[in-house]
């Protein structure tokens, strides 16, 4: 077989890796001599949602195994939000991927409206998805951070958090009987946001061109400040003071644990000698709700000297540290914040939130 023909049948019998590697020829060459990845997405789509999808790029990949796979991105022409991105293409495969992208553009569509009523843009969409424990998302959001505007952001974000569980309940919305599970903020500097990465094509739907990954990445260098949304034992979110914290440098962690671990060290010596100090859990940390440096971290706390894990520690030291100066105080021990699953309560100290 010669470049440019089509294959024919015929030939000796092949010892089993030269059969694999033939048939991976011949596929490829018929891809070839065929339609393309593009012609094959369309009728496949038009087939099954005559008139509902339109590719906006295919192509043939290696695939896992070394066999062509078509992959297929569409846009939903009654959706002007949704894309549907198809890995590898298949009857099946679009049909799963098709409902599901649906239900990401009306969780898009829910966030985007409540955000917006307190002028909380979205800037980039990392992550929509439904999955067994519920609806899970990460969005970033525009909004100056700083002394002046702290106790108001916390009174918007909740607003628009709130909004948005209103809009999810609504008898309206598609998703209605699909629980949170959670949602992940983080706030970028408006003033970084006309500088971000768009799509190559304004015309791709809305959810491709806040999810372009040149323009993810670039608000994630970005971000200044996150907060991570989850419902309390009543189906109620934590208010934004729950979880709300600045982004900081490596530099700047290593000088925080540092400062953490010291003091929460020299306290249980005095106050709990039976206790000894682990690490920082710099994820469970918070700002004080009025305050861009007031920072309320935990250290967590363990019986014996070695090995003091999160999934091994019985206790957590409280503290406020002032990131200015690196200062501690307010220093308390939290007990019973173990879940009988063995993970941990949180927020650890809920009594100083609401």
């Amino acid at each position: 077989m010669t470049g440019g023909e089509c294959p024919r049948s015929g030939g000796r019998p092949r010892a089993p890796a030269a059969i694999i590697a033939a048939l991976v020829g011949v596929l490829m060459v018929l891809s070839a001599c065929g339609s393309s990845a593009t012609d094959r997405a369309q009728r496949l789509a038009d087939r099954l949602y005559p008139g509902r999808l339109s590719v906006i790029e295919a192509e043939i990949q290696p695939g896992t195994i070394g066999f062509p796979e078509t992959w297929a991105t569409y846009s939903v022409t009654d959706d002007p939000d949704a894309a549907v991105e198809v890995k590898p293409l298949s009857e099946d495969h679009l049909k799963r991927v098709f409902e599901e992208s649906l239900r990401e553009s009306a969780e898009f569509r829910a966030l985007r409206a409540a955000f917006s009523t307190q002028q909380l843009d979205l800037v980039s969409v990392d992550r929509l998805t439904i999955g067994s424990s519920g609806f899970e998302g990460a969005i970033s959001v525009a909004a100056p951070v700083d002394a002046n505007t702290i106790v108001a952001l916390h009174g918007r974000l909740d607003a628009a958090v709130e909004h948005w569980m209103a809009l999810r309940a609504s008898d309206t919305f598609a998703n209605r009987a699909i629980p949170v599970s959670s949602l992940a903020i983080a706030i970028v500097d408006p003033a970084v946001v006309p500088d971000l990465p768009t799509a190559p094509d304004p015309s791709w739907p809305t959810i491709l061109r806040l999810g372009y990954d040149q323009r993810r990445r670039a608000a994630g260098r970005a971000e200044t400040h996150q907060i991570f949304i989850a419902l309390d034992g009543t189906g109620h979110p934590w208010p934004a003071a729950a979880s709300l914290r600045p982004v900081l440098s490596d530099a700047e962690q290593e000088d925080l644990e540092a400062a953490v671990r010291a003091a929460g060290a020299q306290w249980l010596s005095i106050r709990h000698p039976d206790l000894y100090p682990g690490h920082l859990v710099l994820a469970w940390s918070r700002l004080e709700a009025d305050s861009v440096d007031r920072l309320r971290s935990y250290l967590i706390a363990c019986p014996t000297p070695s090995g003091c894990a999160v999934a091994t520690a019985t206790h957590a030291v409280a503290l406020t540290v002032n990131l200015s100066t690196l200062s501690t105080k307010d220093l308390t021990l939290v007990t019973s914040a173990r879940r009988f699953d063995g993970g941990w309560r949180l927020p650890l100290e809920p009594q100083r939130i609401r």
